[in-house]
């Protein structure tokens, strides 16, 4: 029996232990959490107290892809004391440009935030986001859903390595929305280099698969059409190229749209049998050396050959063709000069004549 009550004493005793320590550390915890609380900076508020907005998100809705919109967000000051917009910065480069008053707001005043709004392919949101001289900030947000009422095939073109001495020739067409974007005319880049030249077709009415497919809710089968053609000219700078061209296209209803297309490529030297391009003759003995012309994307005929104190032997093709062989030697009579050329006349797309230098070598020791 007294067994039985000395262990009851015991648990009685450790129950009361228990309790103690858990009170112990219940009241620890609340005291460090007070403290932190009490020792951590408020939060920037991102709903404004001070300026009173009469909406803070706006959804465009259905819009042209690449079309500016401007959007307005209006304010006022609800306090006594004068309020100043510190800054505005966007969530997206598409935002181009944000306006909003420099000077103080007044009590009482009314002001606005007005920014200019590019619209991006399918739905879009972004925000954007004003602190205020109170420590306050307000979220502004700005949504839209962009369509196609103009598009391009391709936005980019790319030139496989063209010939220096041959030229080149892509094709790019402009599609229309026939019910909202009737294409009137389509303005060629002022700044285009002087070895490309940009030409446009006459715009008319076709039948093609809608190219505004990625849009569910337009079905585009009869559209405006234009293509332009890009002709890469003989003669342009050898190396890689990147051109943007930005392409002002006008519908009948005079509405404007900037479509940029993007243009690569390379080009090479000319394509011949000769590694430096240079015929080397012997100054002293008349050898027939053999030169080969070729072409890599247009065929060609040879027309005539024009030159001084070299002797030229080739044969003029019926039709023509991609590849040419011609002989040249020195003339017995004549007396070479250091160096010379022989002119070469082509039936050729792009390029009609083609300057071949002729380097004469002494062949004595």
């Amino acid at each position: 029996m007294k067994r039985v009550c000395s262990d009851h004493k015991r648990n009685r005793m450790i129950a009361i232990l228990a309790a103690v320590f858990f009170t112990i550390g219940i009241s620890s915890f609340i005291v460090i959490h007070i403290n932190s609380r009490k020792n951590t900076p408020n939060p920037i508020q991102q709903t404004s107290k001070s300026l009173k907005f009469l909406t803070t998100s706006t959804h465009l809705g259905l819009v042209p892809v690449g079309s500016d919109q401007k959007v307005s967000f209006k304010c006022r000051n609800v306090t006594d004391k004068e309020i100043r917009i510190d800054s505005v910065k966007s969530s997206c480069a598409c935002i181009a440009d944000v306006i909003y008053p420099k000077d103080a707001i007044m009590p009482g005043e009314e002001s606005t935030i007005d920014i200019d709004y590019r619209v991006g392919e399918g739905k879009k949101k972004y925000a954007l986001l004003a602190e205020l001289s109170s420590g306050e900030s307000q979220v502004l947000t700005v949504s839209s859903e962009g369509y196609y009422d103009v598009r391009l095939s391709a936005e980019k073109i790319e030139f496989s390595p063209v010939a220096q001495n041959t030229g080149g020739k892509m094709s790019i067409v402009f599609y229309g929305d026939r019910e909202i974007f009737d294409i009137n005319s389509i303005m060629i880049p002022t700044d285009t280099p002087d070895w490309l030249h940009l030409r446009i077709t006459e715009i008319e009415d076709s039948v093609v698969e809608s190219p505004f497919a990625l849009n569910s809710y337009r079905d585009a089968r009869m559209c405006p059409v234009a293509t332009i053609e890009l002709l890469l000219k003989a003669g342009a700078p050898m190396g890689r190229f990147f051109e943007n061209f930005t392409f002002d296209v006008v519908s009948e209803a005079g509405d404007k749209r900037e479509l940029i297309l993007k243009c690569v490529g390379e080009i090479v030297a000319e394509v011949s049998s000769l590694p430096a391009r240079v015929i080397m003759l012997d100054s002293q003995e008349a050898h027939w050396e053999q030169v080969t012309i070729r072409s890599i994307n247009e065929p060609f005929r040879i027309t005539s050959i024009e030159t001084e104190c070299i002797e030229c032997d080739y044969k003029v093709s019926e039709k023509p063709t991609f590849i040419a062989q011609i002989k040249v030697k020195k003339k017995n009579n004549n007396i070479p000069t250091d160096k010379n050329c022989i002119s070469v006349y082509l039936e050729h797309p792009t390029i009609t004549k083609l300057d071949i230098p002729v380097l004469f070598l002494s062949s004595s020791i």
